[in-house]
């Protein structure tokens, strides 16, 4: 029971961690375009 809790917490994470990325990437993008 305790692997498969670990499972879905490192999933949860991996996700939030790749939106974050996204979210980063997008940020990145808008402020090269400013310039």
């Amino acid at each position: 029971m305790l692997s498969s809790f670990t499972k879905l917490a490192r999933a949860d994470a991996w996700q939030e961690l790749r939106s974050g990325l996204i979210v980063q990437g997008r940020v990145i993008k808008a402020l090269m375009l400013r310039e």
